[in-house]
């Protein structure tokens, strides 16, 4: 699926899979996580459960683990996108702007 496609929630539950794996593969508890970056235990396990959390604790947490959200799910590039086909396959106009008086 790409990734354009994914509704916020699948995204922000994507990242929390990815966030938990990336910590266990480098055994890092996630005290280990609180005791670094002082952010609450609760916060941690709530980003690592559904992906939800300040983007203070995301960054935090993902300079511990030594990499950034790119890295973790890469978003597709503008260069997927082609503006000449989104104007072309705009509708016409069915009515005139309202005149301001």
């Amino acid at each position: 699926m790409e990734h354009i496609h994914r509704t916020p929630g699948e995204i922000q539950k994507e990242l929390a899979r990815k966030i938990k794996q990336l910590r266990l593969s480098q055994n890092i508890t996630q005290k280990d996580i609180t005791r670094r970056t002082r952010i609450s235990k609760h916060s941690i396990q709530n980003l690592e459960d559904t992906g939800k959390a300040s983007i203070t604790t995301l960054v935090c947490v993902l300079k511990v683990l030594g990499t950034d959200c790119s890295q973790l799910i890469p978003m597709s590039t503008f260069s997927e996108v082609d503006p000449i086909a989104i104007f072309n396959n705009s509708r016409p106009r069915q009515r005139a702007r309202k005149r301001v008086r």
